[in-house]
């Protein structure tokens, strides 16, 4: 599958159109609230029982929980995820600040967590900038997309792998000297595999990051949910908790 890094992250920073209204109290019969979340490794995942994890989805039920609101959350291949939520069959989501859909959502609180892509070197070398790639073999998972300067760079040497565990073996086993992609998938998928990231992975370079935002739909769901929704983002925010979710799974 052809995963677009920038698809994965996407907003305007513009208010929700519904708190620009007067708050007003939940209709009875209310549908829950329904967050719709990127199937994409740490973000959201399926472990090996089939149950749906990932520290978006995580952040998705206690953002529920802590604003005392009915809800469901569900895992999506990333396009069909934005396309549901511009529908409206879906409310909520959390995605980052790109261009790609800066027209089509409305961001309402950030969540205190960047989206990075980059290079991860080995231990022991320092990438210097974007000049320094042209030094070294870069792990290119097939169908991945990082920046259009990266992607149409022909002058890098890119070797094609099939995913991120075999960059990640080629990079440990000495056969080159850099990986692209996400930076916290990179690090996720190593740990997953039984190597720590803290020491196999050098400083990454950052090419590309953007603010994660909880976002809703136009249309969906109402200025007092909305409101819930956003106080109980800021709360987990500020006590701690959103980081701790997240280190959960990105830390050893």
């Amino acid at each position: 599958m052809r995963v677009s890094f920038f698809l994965v992250m996407g907003l305007l920073i513009l208010p929700h159109p519904a708190i620009a209204n007067d708050l007003v109290e939940e209709k009875p019969g209310a549908r829950p609230v329904r967050f719709a979340l990127m199937e994409l490794s740490p973000y959201g995942f399926y472990d090996e029982v089939g149950a749906p994890r990932g520290y978006l989805y995580d952040l998705a039920n206690e953002v529920l929980k802590t604003a005392d609101l009915q809800g469901e959350s569900e895992l999506f291949p990333v396009k069909r995820m934005v396309r549901n939520v511009l529908e409206g069959s879906w409310d909520c989501t959390f995605v980052a600040a790109t261009d790609f859909v800066k027209d089509n959502f409305y961001l309402i609180e950030k969540i205190g967590k960047k989206l990075e892509g980059g290079i991860i070197p080995k231990p022991g070398i320092t990438l210097g900038g974007y000049q320094s790639l042209y030094k070294y073999d870069i792990a290119v998972p097939q169908g991945m997309t990082l920046t259009k300067k990266f992607d149409s760079d022909d002058k890098l040497s890119k070797v094609l792998t099939e995913g991120y565990q075999q960059s990640i073996r080629m990079l440990v086993g000495n056969r080159l000297e850099v990986i692209a992609g996400a930076i916290d998938s990179l690090k996720f998928t190593a740990k997953q595999i039984g190597i720590d990231p803290n020491t196999a992975f050098g400083e990454p370079l950052v090419v590309v990051d953007f603010d994660i935002w909880f976002a809703c739909s136009n249309d969906n769901p109402s200025a007092a949910r909305v409101q819930r929704l956003r106080d109980a983002v800021v709360t987990l925010r500020e006590s701690g908790r959103i980081k701790e979710i997240i280190d959960d799974y990105l830390q050893p």
